[in-house]
């Protein structure tokens, strides 16, 4: 393989993209996009938001060794190996509009989901680990709920206090055992954090400053595992924010069973594992405001962590570490979804830019997988509801129009028609409003004459037999599948060279034959002709919902661009590589190996 692959000694330039994805990137802020992810390094956020979960109580066989840069030090370590269960804390409840400390919720204080606000700092501030640490040891003996503090500097603390009052009150009681140090208050800091077990506090820094990373080799979350390391910060726009940091392989570790299934071909899974790689290297800054990469969700790509990796899935990790899918040397976004429902789309029909290796193909691998054909039935109140929550106040809804179609049969256009007004969803914002579980795939219609793909999929590659209900009887040559069918609607695969297994109106019967004979009488066969759609749609349709409910006949799950995850497994099982599998689905492409 190693003599397809073009080596490219700059991984920044392979990260380069069109400058027309900024248009197309879902989600993404309209400033250039940045490629935080790497190889070596890709922040995953867990917990975010404002005010999210607290506190945080992380457990981890081996402890945790606390890493962070010190100003003018460099790289500083506290040793917390002997603790194998940490207590994280908001230092302080916040307003969560604002930066402003909340003294009057004292709910969140005496309940423990919160500590301090106010502190008390003893001595002076220390450039140096071990002058703090020294000194501390010295007031732990006699003075209670002291702990050590980074913030630009070394410092000690003691107490966590809700209030200005509450502090300064202590002061008289603690001025005898301080040997002569001073003792001031310590006004709020939102961004700070504090490191506790059970018992005491242990630690407290300022998350503003930079990431404080906290190392092991497996760790515990809220009973979910996560390798390598995590940081907590604070910000203004995610109050409480708790990061996986992991390599690449170990991100896809906990991606690709999340993604695909453990019980797959290696060849379907390591497909999967270079778009997921192509997707983390390439997402930009959609989560910058959040100080991460990626989310654990079908936002980013669903990662279950360590918890859910499989031996199989790691190992086609490790078979594709270090190449990623490239056009013309760049590393592009690759997108995949569950089933094509038997063709793939072009990148614009689906968003809004063109992208030359995403385009629309004929899939047949994926017919005959789960979600080929559904359909969904809607009540007028339902989509009334769903339409006023995304905006569109029409009154009493009567028609539903299909304006628009693209050539793979997609809805680009669904106009709603009320007693008030109409309204037009386009493209992907058709499931985005009426939900897309409910609405598997815009490849749909309300003719139930569409309904139903009448489906056999073949081992051999050569051989494999498949038909569309609606589609024109055809034979695609070469390596694709082949379609043998009469005017009968009578459809067949071979079983051997002597058999031919026949199905008729649901059923099906195995009939003696002459393979070769059989396959030179070219009469056997109806017309040949180019396969270009698995279904005939209407280019328009309209429908009459003011009394009733409204049935989608569909095929599909997914937006339908690039890889069908479905049709990657059907390709695998029938022998093809990773390699095939993802020129077959993203055209023009070809792999590259990245610098480490």
């Amino acid at each position: 393989m190693k003599d397809k692959l073009k080596h490219n000694n700059s991984l920044n330039l392979k990260l380069k993209i069109y400058l027309s994805l900024a248009v197309l990137l879902m989600f993404i802020c309209t400033t250039a996009p940045n490629f935080a992810a790497s190889m070596s390094q890709v922040d995953v956020g867990i917990i975010y938001g404002q005010n999210n979960q607290y506190p945080i109580g992380v457990t981890s066989e081996d402890g945790f060794i606390l890493t962070f840069e010190a100003a003018n030090i460099g790289t500083q370590s506290i040793d917390f190996s002997a603790y194998k269960n940490l207590l994280i804390y908001k230092d302080g409840y916040y307003e969560p509009s604002g930066r402003t400390l909340i003294t009057s919720n004292e709910g969140y204080y005496a309940n423990g989901q919160v500590k301090g606000g106010y502190h008390l700092q003893i001595g002076d501030s220390f450039q140096t680990y071990d002058e703090a640490i020294s000194l501390l040891a010295v007031f732990q003996g006699v003075i209670n709920d002291v702990y050590l503090v980074y913030d630009d500097s070394w410092r000690i603390f003691q107490g966590v206090y809700l209030d200005e009052n509450s502090a300064l009150s202590q002061i008289a009681a603690l001025t005898p055992f301080i040997s002569g140090n001073t003792i001031s208050l310590v006004q709020p800091t939102p961004t700070r954090v504090i490191i506790a077990t059970k018992e005491k506090i242990l630690f407290s820094y300022d998350s503003s400053e930079q990431n404080f990373l906290f190392h092991t080799s497996v760790f515990d979350l809220n009973g979910i595992k996560y390798r390598n390391s995590f940081y907590v910060t604070r910000l203004p726009g995610s109050d409480f924010t708790f990061v996986n940091r992991v390599t690449m392989k170990e991100y896809l570790y906990g991606v690709l069973p999340k993604e695909a299934s453990s019980s797959w071909p290696i060849e379907a899974l390591k497909a999967q594992a270079i778009a997921s790689k192509n997707f983390a290297l390439t997402i930009g800054s959609k989560y910058a405001a959040y100080g991460f990469d990626v989310d654990t969700t079908v936002n980013s790509q669903v990662y279950g962590g360590y918890s859910v990796e499989s031996e199989i899935c790691n190992k086609a990790v490790d078979e594709t570490n270090g190449y990623a899918l490239a056009v013309d040397g760049v590393v592009v976004p690759l997108y995949f979804h569950a089933n094509s429902g038997g063709i793939t789309d072009n990148s614009e029909n689906v968003w809004s830019s063109a992208l030359p290796y995403l385009k629309s193909t004929l899939d047949l691998y994926s017919l005959g997988a789960p979600n080929t054909d559904w359909n969904v039935t809607l009540n007028k109140f339902d989509i009334e509801s769903k339409l006023i929550s995304a905006g569109y106040s029409l009154g009493s809804l009567k028609t539903i129009n299909i304006l628009e179609r693209a050539d793979s049969g997609r809805v680009l256009k669904l106009e709603f028609i009320g007693t008030l007004s109409k309204a037009t969803l386009a493209k992907d914002k058709i499931r985005a409003v009426l939900g897309s579980t409910v609405i598997k795939s815009n490849l749909f219609s309300f003719d139930k004459a569409t309904a139903i793909t009448d489906v056999t999929m073949l081992k051999n590659p050569v051989q494999t037999t498949t038909q569309g209900n609606t589609g024109p009887s055809k034979e695609i040559g070469g390596d694709m599948p082949k379609l043998l069918i009469d005017n009968g609607s009578i459809y067949g695969q071979f079983l051997d060279n002597t058999q031919i297994e026949v199905y008729q109106a649901g059923s099906k019967s195995a009939i003696k034959v002459d393979k070769d004979a059989l396959l030179k009488a070219n009469d056997i066969y109806s017309a040949i002709t180019t396969v270009t759609k698995p279904y005939l749609y209407n280019s328009t349709e309209s429908f009459d919902i003011s009394s009733g409910n409204v049935i989608f006949y569909g095929h599909g799950y997914g937006h339908g661009l690039g890889m069908s995850q479905w049709g990657a497994k059907a390709m695998a099982d029938l022998g093809k590589s990773y390699e095939e599998i993802l020129k077959f689905y993203y055209k023009n492409t070809e792999l590259i190996q990245l610098d480490e």
